[in-house]
Order: C-alpha cells, then sequence, then structure tokens
C-alpha cells in the first residue's frame, strides 16, 4: 500500500513520487513512507539503533537474554 502523505510528524510533503519507502532493520514487516529529509533522519536514527544492538549483544553473557528471534536477527546482523 502506498501512502500519498509523509508519515513525519507535522510533515506537509504530499504526492507519491516524493516518498521513500522505509523499512526498520528490526520490523521487516512494518514500512513507512517519508520524505527525503524525514527518511535521512529515520535512516541515522534506525543506523544507531541497530549498532547498539550488535554491540550491546556482542557479549554472549548478555545474549543469552534475547530469544529465539532476537538471537537470530543479532546472528545475521553481526555477520553482516
Amino acid at each position: 500500500m502506498r501512502i500519498e502523505k509523509c508519515e513525519g510528524l507535522s510533515c506537509e510533503v504530499t504526492g507519491a513520487e516524493k516518498l521513500y519507502k522505509f523499512v526498520e532493520w528490526n520490523k521487516p514487516d512494518s514500512e513507512h513512507w517519508l520524505c527525503k529529509e524525514h527518511f535521512e533522519q529515520k535512516r541515522e536514527l534506525d543506523d544507531k539503533q541497530k549498532r547498539r544492538f550488535i554491540e550491546y549483544y556482542k557479549d554472549p553473557f548478555t545474549r543469552v537474554w534475547l530469544d529465539e528471534k532476537g538471537l537470530k536477527l543479532w546472528e545475521r546482523l553481526s555477520n553482516q
């Protein structure tokens, strides 16, 4: 489903041709449609969160807290 308006807070950008599809690293089933400015902001934040996740669970003692889905995600991301 294509959205016609940016999902960024208070953003007035409209028109499907001006929007970019964004999928979060930890929620591949969820998609957002954002203008270029909000897409860049969201990507930067998303990259930081992903790096923190990988770094935090790098320690095997911490990694045991992950459920099966989280562990598979960590393994996939840490091998990239």
